[in-house]
């Protein structure tokens, strides 16, 4: 873990001196790191599959037994997997789906194993693209594949066989400006079709003014939701009046591993109805409210960690956030650690420590009061990267040649406009 660590952290300009190295010399690191992906990427397929039957795959399941129901005329909201799991998603998610019908169950499992590694793999290369690191991509992207596949939410994506990850791929993608122009935008609404969690993102790209995206986005949306409709109106019609407002079909949201808002309430003995309600719903106004307008700063410094502070925004405002969801955090763990000040930085550590480790591998776990810290710590450092991360940025914005300002309000951003908006934003808040 320290050598990630000190490697994200490298100061700008550190290692520039590739060119006076031998090829070896050059190479060495990128191959042993890549190797160590592979390695441990073994171990983990191993692992996985050294569980019983009943205890892997088990979101994949759901998948598989709607897409099974569809097939044979069935609502698909009514399917209930052998541990009780219903399925949940809005009716978009079966496009995605549907290729799943092509294989058996074993092929499936497979397949969709491998595409996992696979696209965590492009979500770090996409991250590291983003970032304004010294770290050369050749070992930054071994280093965050490596961190990402250590993390609670891709054990969990992959342990369960979860969607989780290629929804974070896909608006990373569109986020971090990876999308033509015209297109900016499409990413978010296809997500956000599959699971409604990315509708955060449209909101903040409507909060900074950004019409034509966030037009995108909601045609992406309803296109999506409209095309589900017209193959499946039944299904549809029992998702969007009645099911999608039936949240305790989710689970148990008291469960430790829903690190929302409601959850932490939950588990704080708020379980009283109205009660619960109120506070979820005054908190996740606040903690929306400040993360968008810090992450509009942010984003002057960072693209990637202002994205990574919606994320977590919506993790904590969602009625549930199940660790294979809490991807975004680690993300901004990775994000902190390249940055300049000491704090988020630090910020950033403490952040990876808590996203690698369960909470019974922390000290003082099963101690009173620590207990509770510990059990919740993922949905407090997500309120911290949401709603209190410092404003403002520790050295003046830097591009290089082809960049242009990290900027995610509605106007085109000079690096001298920039300071002057940081500025005023600091004192309107």
């Amino acid at each position: 873990m320290m050598p990630v660590l000190r490697a994200l952290t490298s100061a700008p300009g550190a290692g520039s001196i590739r060119g006076q190295q031998s090829w070896w010399g050059r190479w060495w690191l990128p191959v042993a790191a890549w190797t160590v992906v592979v390695v441990y990427s073994v171990h983990a397929l191993a692992s996985l599959y050294g569980r019983p039957e009943a205890l892997r795959f088990e979101d994949l399941h759901v998948y598989t037994g709607s897409l099974n129901f569809l097939r044979e005329g069935r609502n698909p909201y009514d399917f209930q997997a052998s541990n009780g799991d219903p399925f949940t998603y809005p009716p978009a998610a079966l496009l995605l789906f549907l290729p799943l019908m092509l294989l058996d169950l074993p092929q499936a499992e497979l397949v969709w194993t491998v595409v996992t590694f696979i696209l965590t793999g492009l979500l770090a290369w996409v991250t590291m693209r983003a970032l304004r690191s010294a770290l050369r991509l050749s070992v930054g992207v071994p280093l965050v594949t490596l961190v990402l596949l250590w993390s609670a939410p891709l054990q969990s994506n992959l342990r369960f066989g979860q969607v989780s990850i290629l929804i974070v791929l896909l608006c990373a993608v569109d986020l971090f400006r990876r999308v033509p122009g015209k297109l900016s935008g499409l990413l978010i609404g296809v997500a956000a079709a599959v699971k409604l969690t990315p509708l955060i993102f449209i909101a903040w790209l409507l909060f900074c003014r950004r019409w034509r995206e966030a037009a995108v986005a909601m045609t992406a949306f309803v296109g999506s939701s409209v095309v589900a409709a017209v193959l499946w109106p039944a299904v549809s019609e029992r998702y969007w009046l009645h099911d999608v407002a039936v949240i305790g079909r989710i689970g148990d949201l008291s469960l430790g591993g829903n690190q929302s808002l409601q959850g932490v309430l939950l588990r704080s003995g708020a379980t009283e109805p109205a009660t619960l309600h109120a506070l979820w719903v005054a908190l996740s106004i606040c903690i929306a409210i400040l993360s968008f307008y810090r992450a509009r700063v942010i984003a002057l410094e960072s693209r990637v960690l202002a994205t990574c502070v919606i994320g977590c925004a919506g993790l904590l405002v969602s009625p549930v956030s199940w660790s294979h969801h809490q991807v975004w955090t680690v993300l901004a763990g990775v994000a902190m650690l390249t940055q300049t000040g000491r704090l988020v930085r630090s910020g950033g550590a403490v952040t990876l420590v808590l996203m690698l480790l369960s909470p019974s591998q922390l000290p003082g776990y099963g101690a009173v009061g620590l207990t509770w810290l510990w059990q919740n710590g993922r949905a407090l450092i997500e309120v911290v990267i949401a709603a209190l991360l410092p404003l403002r940025p520790r050295q003046p914005l830097e591009e290089g040649p082809g960049r242009r300002p990290a900027d995610y309000g509605h106007e085109t951003t000079t690096p001298e406009g920039a300071a002057g908006r940081m500025s005023e934003l600091h004192v309107g808040l």
